[in-house]
């Protein structure tokens, strides 16, 4: 099972998990993808259903972002689309999931709670 993670930096990690569903103790370090250009603060990030689009929530420019990876859940081949503005929403978007159809998206954050 392939996840990636947000750090305090504007870095998106992958890791990889071996054996048991959601393990941490299998769990490795792979590769990042730097999205600082993007914003300095990424606080959440999604996959859509077939892992070729990246979303990810950032709070300094309270946006939401997104990226095509070219390979399926590889997000060393990620590239970088287009911002979507959601202060107006929160003003410190933490995270986002979509429904199946990926038609809806659901933020949380922090300031409008």
């Amino acid at each position: 099972m392939t996840q990636v993670s947000v750090s305090n930096t504007p870095v998106l990690e992958t890791t990889t998990t071996y054996g048991v569903g959601y393990g941490l103790s299998t769990e490795h370090y792979i590769q990042s993808f730097s999205v600082g250009s993007q914003d300095a603060n990424p606080q959440g990030m999604a996959l859509n259903n077939d892992g070729t689009k990246m979303y990810m929530a950032g709070v300094s420019n309270t946006s939401i972002y997104s990226y095509t990876l070219s390979t399926a859940y590889d997000i060393s081949t990620a590239t970088y689309n287009q911002s979507f503005s959601v202060g107006s929403q929160d003003g410190d978007p933490n995270g986002m999931a979509w429904n199946n159809e990926g038609t809806e998206r659901y933020m949380d954050g922090e300031v409008n709670n």
